[in-house]
């Protein structure tokens, strides 16, 4: 997806400086989750809380995930995920400061409370203005995608694409480990294939849900 980022990159000014729909806005930053840091999986950003300051983040409710803002730097705290009970809670970074420059957009810009200090508040958001599910998420995904390449992906795709040229560039053991443990992965060489193969289940999932969208005429 090299050919993806430099054509999400080069919409990043339009989308900073130009007033943009709700959902347009939330659909290309989450994009941006994808393309610009380590492409974790959608059920990381469900149930998402904003919470301002790093105090007590290992007393932070278990069922939810957070965006951690403390001063200039962002984390996202991940308590609940597919493979928590393998990995555990993690606390990741915010490495790109595109990303956080989208967050703070958003949350200034589009986020009904997001100027707020009060913690707790629900990150993403759907037009409703109510917690984005995951079809809402990963149709808003694909809504963007076609936008703005011409084509629809999922995060499989994207996820599957940054593996394939992770091994390609011959990591050393520790940082492939270390890489996909943030992404929720074991690593075990013999099973390359495995992050290769598309996850037909979600994604034909997904597509179901978009395609009810559709005949709903909602907006994703």
């Amino acid at each position: 997806f090299p050919s993806h980022d430099k054509l999400y990159l080069e919409k990043f000014d339009e989308y900073m400086s130009g007033e943009k729909k709700f959902n347009d806005f939330r659909n290309f930053m989450t994009l941006g989750f994808f393309l610009l840091e380590i492409p974790v999986r959608v059920q990381n950003y469900l149930k998402m809380k904003i919470k301002r300051g790093t105090e007590n983040i290992e007393k932070l409710a278990k069922a939810n995930n957070y965006l951690v803002i403390n001063g200039d730097k962002m984390f996202f705290r991940w308590n609940n995920y597919k493979t928590k009970d393998k990995i555990g809670e993690k606390t990741y970074e915010v490495k790109d400061e595109k990303t956080k420059q989208l967050i703070n957009k958003y949350l200034n810009d589009y986020h009904p409370d997001g100027k707020k200090k009060q913690a707790k508040k629900d990150f993403l958001l759907n037009e409703s203005m109510n917690p984005i599910n995951q079809p809402d998420f990963s149709n808003g995904l694909k809504s963007i995608t076609q936008k703005l390449f011409d084509k629809s992906f999922s995060v499989n795709a994207i996820r599957h694409s940054f593996i394939t040229q992770l091994l390609a560039n011959d990591p050393s053991l520790e940082q492939k480990m270390e890489i996909l443990n943030t992404m929720g992965q074991t690593y075990k060489p013999q099973r390359v294939d495995y992050y290769k193969k598309v996850d037909k289940n979600e994604d034909e999932r997904d597509n179901q849900g978009m395609k009810k969208k559709k005949e709903d005429g909602e907006k994703v």
